[in-house]
């Protein structure tokens, strides 16, 4: 979660820096303007973010609109072909943001929030990052609840 354009590169950039740096595949999720923000970000990082794609490195996930199902099905093939490339793991950065422009609702992205299990298939290390000036106090707590690993499972207690 952030509230700034400072506050999503703080986590976000070096977690896209790194693993472009190391080899590994990254894909980013994230509306047009968001992802030239993360692009500029890279680039004064000394990481070219066009040789990365044209290397195969970062992966862009498409912007079709469809519903969660399909969102997930999408996903899957996208993994599917980044795991064929090269080993794991894979980076995933999520700007839960796109996939309210893709889906229409918070709600539907609540939906796709659920329906992680294809993580557990292929070697992801997955941040889903949130724009905390976008979403409303019960959409935060929601996702809370589905990102329960980020705190451990104590945030159970207080999260009902």
């Amino acid at each position: 979660f952030y509230t700034s354009d400072a506050g999503r590169l703080r986590i976000g950039l070096p977690f896209l820096r790194d693993g472009l740096r190391a080899g590994e595949t990254v894909v980013l999720r994230a509306i047009p303007d968001v992802r030239e923000h993360y692009f500029a970000a890279l680039r004064d990082e000394g990481v070219d973010p066009a040789e990365a794609l044209r290397a195969g490195l970062l992966m862009l996930y498409p912007e079709i609109p469809g519903s969660a199902t399909e969102q997930v099905a999408r996903f899957e093939q996208l993994l599917t072909e980044a795991s064929r490339k090269r080993p794991g793991p894979i980076r995933i950065l999520a700007e839960v943001l796109a996939d309210v422009h893709l889906l229409g609702s918070v709600a539907d992205h609540m939906v796709l929030e659920k329906v992680d299990a294809i993580f557990k298939r292929f070697p992801v290390v997955t941040i889903c990052a949130y724009d905390a000036r976008e979403f409303d106090a019960v959409s935060v707590i929601e996702a809370l609840k589905h990102h329960s690993d980020t705190f451990g499972p104590q945030i159970g207690y207080w999260l009902n």
